[in-house]
């Protein structure tokens, strides 16, 4: 007879997920860059740009210090971090979602309005 016994199911991770331990490494070099400094990250061959690029951006939010990210043209493996201010960061979430979105072929989200003040009937 078999040997039966049971096992809790693996929890699947989110594609886009990232480890806190990553997250904490790179708060680190957020932490260092200043108004107005762009910090320089080189990486390795065997190192994850793309996974560094996602915990910098993770970084920077849970320290509450808004930063762009961005790979220079000339280099394959190097990483520009600009802290940036609250509204710009917005702006640049904003306008990926709606990229996302349009090469998904999904309808693009759509932006948060302004209230405009009624105008007053005149009599």
């Amino acid at each position: 007879m078999p040997k039966f016994s049971k096992e809790k199911k693996p929890e699947k991770a989110q594609k886009n997920s990232i480890s806190q331990a990553l997250v904490d490494d790179y708060k680190e070099y957020v932490g260092e860059i200043g108004k107005g400094e762009i910090g320089r990250l080189e990486f390795a061959a065997d190192e994850n740009m793309a996974g560094g690029r996602k915990a910098l951006v993770e970084a920077g939010v849970q320290l509450r210090r808004w930063v762009k990210v961005r790979k220079p043209r000339d280099a394959d493996n190097v990483l520009l971090v600009e802290r940036i201010t609250k509204q710009e960061f917005d702006a640049a979430r904003a306008k990926a979602a709606a990229r996302g979105a349009k090469l998904k072929g999904q309808p693009r989200p759509k932006a948060k309005a302004k209230a405009k003040p009624k105008a007053k009937k005149r009599k």
